[in-house]
Protein backbone atom coordinates (compact mmCIF):
# COMPACT_ATOMS: atom_id res chain seq x y z
CA UNK A 1 0.00 0.00 0.00
CA UNK A 2 1.44 3.51 -0.74
CA UNK A 3 0.42 6.63 0.73
CA UNK A 4 -0.68 9.18 -1.68
CA UNK A 5 1.73 12.27 -2.00
CA UNK A 6 -0.01 14.49 0.28
CA UNK A 7 -0.57 11.85 3.03
CA UNK A 8 3.46 11.06 3.00
CA UNK A 9 4.27 14.47 3.55
CA UNK A 10 1.61 15.15 6.16
CA UNK A 11 3.15 11.88 7.89
CA UNK A 12 6.91 13.14 7.92
CA UNK A 13 6.00 16.19 9.12
CA UNK A 14 3.92 14.48 12.30
CA UNK A 15 6.83 12.36 13.13
CA UNK A 16 9.57 15.24 12.55
CA UNK A 17 7.38 17.43 14.90
CA UNK A 18 7.16 14.10 17.37
CA UNK A 19 10.44 12.90 17.49
CA UNK A 20 14.35 13.74 17.41
CA UNK A 21 16.26 11.03 15.49
CA UNK A 22 17.27 9.33 19.11
CA UNK A 23 13.20 9.36 20.31
CA UNK A 24 12.51 8.15 16.69
CA UNK A 25 15.15 4.97 17.18
CA UNK A 26 13.76 4.47 20.32
CA UNK A 27 9.86 4.78 19.77
CA UNK A 28 10.86 1.89 16.61
CA UNK A 29 12.85 -0.40 18.82
CA UNK A 30 10.41 -0.28 22.12
CA UNK A 31 7.00 -0.21 19.90
CA UNK A 32 8.22 -2.01 16.61
CA UNK A 33 10.58 -4.31 18.02
CA UNK A 34 12.84 -3.36 15.06
CA UNK A 35 16.22 -1.09 14.59
CA UNK A 36 16.08 1.72 12.99
CA UNK A 37 19.42 1.64 11.71
CA UNK A 38 18.50 -1.53 9.83
CA UNK A 39 15.26 0.14 8.46
CA UNK A 40 17.19 2.97 6.83
CA UNK A 41 20.83 4.57 6.86
CA UNK A 42 21.60 7.36 8.44
CA UNK A 43 20.95 10.82 8.04
CA UNK A 44 18.99 14.02 8.06
CA UNK A 45 15.89 13.46 10.33
CA UNK A 46 13.52 14.49 6.87
CA UNK A 47 15.68 11.30 4.99
CA UNK A 48 15.14 9.18 7.51
CA UNK A 49 11.47 10.05 8.30
CA UNK A 50 10.81 9.70 4.26
CA UNK A 51 12.53 6.40 3.82
CA UNK A 52 11.28 4.86 7.36
CA UNK A 53 7.55 5.54 5.79
CA UNK A 54 8.54 4.05 2.20
CA UNK A 55 9.96 1.05 4.15
CA UNK A 56 7.09 0.30 6.14
CA UNK A 57 4.55 1.10 2.68
CA UNK A 58 6.45 -1.49 0.89
CA UNK A 59 5.66 -3.99 4.00
CA UNK A 60 1.94 -2.93 4.04
CA UNK A 61 2.22 -1.34 7.63
CA UNK A 62 2.20 2.47 7.67
CA UNK A 63 -0.88 2.56 10.32
CA UNK A 64 1.50 0.21 12.53
CA UNK A 65 4.31 2.72 11.89
CA UNK A 66 1.45 5.76 12.61
CA UNK A 67 0.00 4.01 15.67
CA UNK A 68 3.19 3.04 17.55
CA UNK A 69 4.38 6.88 16.96
CA UNK A 70 1.06 8.34 18.58
CA UNK A 71 1.53 5.72 21.30
CA UNK A 72 5.01 6.76 22.15
CA UNK A 73 3.95 10.75 22.05
CA UNK A 74 0.13 10.20 22.63
CA UNK A 75 -0.34 14.20 22.93
CA UNK A 76 0.75 15.16 19.81
CA UNK A 77 -1.52 16.60 17.47
CA UNK A 78 -0.22 15.88 13.74
CA UNK A 79 0.33 12.49 14.74
CA UNK A 80 -3.47 11.90 16.24
CA UNK A 81 -4.30 14.10 13.10
CA UNK A 82 -2.72 11.60 11.24
CA UNK A 83 -3.50 8.60 12.67
CA UNK A 84 -7.98 10.08 11.82
CA UNK A 85 -6.99 10.75 8.85
CA UNK A 86 -5.59 7.63 7.53
CA UNK A 87 -7.95 5.14 9.42
CA UNK A 88 -10.77 7.45 7.62
CA UNK A 89 -8.42 6.89 3.93
CA UNK A 90 -7.78 3.44 4.71
CA UNK A 91 -11.81 2.78 5.23
CA UNK A 92 -13.22 4.96 2.11
CA UNK A 93 -9.62 3.49 0.11
CA UNK A 94 -9.97 7.19 -1.31
CA UNK A 95 -6.18 8.67 -0.20
CA UNK A 96 -4.54 6.26 -0.29
CA UNK A 97 -2.94 4.55 -3.78
CA UNK A 98 -3.74 0.95 -3.90
CA UNK A 99 -3.41 0.71 -7.79
CA UNK A 100 -0.28 -1.09 -9.17
CA UNK A 101 0.50 2.14 -11.08
CA UNK A 102 3.82 3.92 -10.51
CA UNK A 103 2.70 7.20 -11.82
CA UNK A 104 4.97 6.60 -14.81
CA UNK A 105 3.04 8.73 -17.21
CA UNK A 106 5.30 11.33 -17.43
CA UNK A 107 5.29 13.42 -20.34
CA UNK A 108 8.57 13.52 -22.69
CA UNK A 109 8.93 17.74 -21.72
CA UNK A 110 8.66 15.85 -17.63
CA UNK A 111 11.01 12.94 -18.54
CA UNK A 112 13.27 15.19 -20.18
CA UNK A 113 13.16 17.53 -17.42
CA UNK A 114 13.86 14.86 -14.87
CA UNK A 115 16.91 13.45 -16.67
CA UNK A 116 18.74 16.72 -16.60
CA UNK A 117 17.55 17.66 -13.07
CA UNK A 118 19.34 14.31 -12.47
CA UNK A 119 22.23 14.94 -14.25
CA UNK A 120 23.17 18.18 -13.15
CA UNK A 121 22.82 16.96 -9.47
CA UNK A 122 25.99 17.12 -7.12
CA UNK A 123 27.61 13.37 -7.39
CA UNK A 124 26.84 12.72 -3.81
CA UNK A 125 23.44 13.99 -4.27
CA UNK A 126 22.62 11.15 -6.92
CA UNK A 127 24.74 8.38 -4.95
CA UNK A 128 21.69 9.67 -1.76
CA UNK A 129 19.30 9.16 -4.04
CA UNK A 130 20.51 5.59 -5.44
CA UNK A 131 20.92 4.44 -1.71
CA UNK A 132 17.47 5.69 -1.40
CA UNK A 133 15.64 3.81 -3.61
CA UNK A 134 17.89 0.74 -3.02
CA UNK A 135 18.23 -0.52 -6.95
CA UNK A 136 19.79 -4.43 -6.69
CA UNK A 137 23.36 -4.28 -7.10
CA UNK A 138 24.34 -4.70 -10.72
CA UNK A 139 21.59 -1.90 -11.78
CA UNK A 140 23.26 1.08 -11.44
CA UNK A 141 27.22 1.91 -12.51
CA UNK A 142 29.21 2.29 -9.51
CA UNK A 143 29.82 6.35 -8.45
CA UNK A 144 32.72 6.42 -10.87
CA UNK A 145 30.80 5.74 -13.87
CA UNK A 146 29.78 9.11 -15.80
CA UNK A 147 26.65 10.70 -14.44
CA UNK A 148 24.49 10.18 -17.84
CA UNK A 149 25.35 6.55 -17.49
CA UNK A 150 23.82 6.42 -13.65
CA UNK A 151 21.15 8.74 -14.53
CA UNK A 152 19.95 6.58 -17.38
CA UNK A 153 20.03 3.47 -15.68
CA UNK A 154 17.94 4.45 -12.46
CA UNK A 155 15.77 6.33 -15.22
CA UNK A 156 15.47 2.05 -16.76
CA UNK A 157 15.51 0.76 -13.49
CA UNK A 158 12.44 3.05 -12.01
CA UNK A 159 10.30 2.42 -15.14
CA UNK A 160 10.98 -1.79 -15.07
CA UNK A 161 8.71 -4.12 -13.43
CA UNK A 162 10.59 -4.71 -10.38
CA UNK A 163 11.26 -0.83 -9.91
CA UNK A 164 9.64 1.82 -7.88
CA UNK A 165 8.46 4.62 -10.76
CA UNK A 166 9.62 7.73 -11.72
CA UNK A 167 6.82 9.18 -9.37
CA UNK A 168 8.25 7.95 -6.51
CA UNK A 169 11.97 8.72 -7.90
CA UNK A 170 10.83 11.99 -8.27
CA UNK A 171 9.38 12.59 -4.59
CA UNK A 172 12.95 11.68 -3.23
CA UNK A 173 15.02 13.52 -5.59
CA UNK A 174 12.79 16.91 -4.12
CA UNK A 175 13.43 15.84 -0.60
CA UNK A 176 17.07 15.25 -1.53
CA UNK A 177 17.22 18.83 -3.60
CA UNK A 178 15.32 20.94 -1.15
CA UNK A 179 17.02 19.72 2.21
Amino acid sequence: MRLSGQLTEEFQAALMDAFTKESLAQMVSMKLDERLEDIVPDGSMRFITFNLIQEFAKQDRVLDLAEAALKANPNNSLLKAFVEKIKTSEINSQALSVSSEKGDNLSPIERLKLIRTLNSLLPQQLEELVVSVKPPGSVIPPATAAQGDRTAALIRWAESPGGIGLQTVQEILELIVNS
